[in-house]
């Protein structure tokens, strides 16, 4: 998300059921974030972008029968869909909702430093992305295996472990 809004996106909607990375993403300023548990995706995008869809799709969460559902429904004209996520199992996807609106769908390693890594590293030295604000629990070398717990938990912005 922090990363969308250092790149120009003009609005960012995120969906997310964690209720604390919910406050969190609030507190960062982020207007759109809804439960997708209690809120229809496909609904919140309709309102947010009258009814236009999405340019940029995301999917980090790696629930794909989820996630790509809600995704077809709410392609923009010429949308790109980045799937990031390591899901357990494959994406179906309607081919049909793609080519009627010229959407295109791209691979990406979340983690992969030689691509990912150095453009986040140029936004954050560049003061546009102060992605510190996303580290809610920090343990020390000593606590790894409970840091490895609480991370596990999936409340956290992120966990991060001194050396």
């Amino acid at each position: 998300m922090n990363v969308a809004r250092a790149a120009g996106a003009g609005a960012v909607i995120a969906f997310e059921p964690s209720d604390e990375r919910r406050d969190l993403a609030r507190e960062l300023g982020f207007e759109y974030v809804f439960n997708p548990v209690e809120t229809d995706p496909t609904q919140a995008v309709a309102q947010v972008t009258d009814g236009m869809g999405v340019d940029v799709h995301v999917e980090t969460a790696g629930a794909v029968a989820q996630t790509y559902p809600a995704i077809d429904e709410t392609l923009a004209e010429t949308a790109n869909v980045v799937h990031i996520s390591n899901a357990g199992e494959p994406a179906s996807v309607d081919l049909r909702q793609y080519q009627a609106n010229a959407a295109q769908v791209y691979g990406a390693e979340g983690h992969t430093g030689d691509r990912i890594f150095t453009g986040v590293i140029r936004l954050m030295a560049a003061g546009k992305l102060d992605n510190l604000p996303l580290v809610t629990s920090i343990f020390d070398l000593e606590e790894a295996d409970t840091a490895i717990e609480q991370a596990s938990k999936r409340v956290d912005g992120k966990v991060l472990i001194e050396v």
